[in-house]
């Protein structure tokens, strides 16, 4: 999934903060590159929401 976010969809992530413990969830284009290389190197991801009109560019 790493390799997949961030390609510039638009798309919704649910993560753990690594700062607080919470559950936070944000479009993964507005996340800072610090949280998005944590995201991506813990596997933090707890699901991802992909609005219906961007599902074909994913598959294509």
């Amino acid at each position: 999934m790493g390799t997949q976010v961030g390609n510039g969809l638009d798309v919704t992530v649910k993560y753990i903060d690594d700062k607080t413990g919470n559950v936070a969830s944000a479009k993964w284009n507005k996340l800072d590159k610090a949280t998005q290389d944590q995201i991506r190197g813990g596997g933090r991801i707890l699901s991802v929401i992909v609005p219906a009109g961007v599902l074909g560019r994913l598959h294509g």
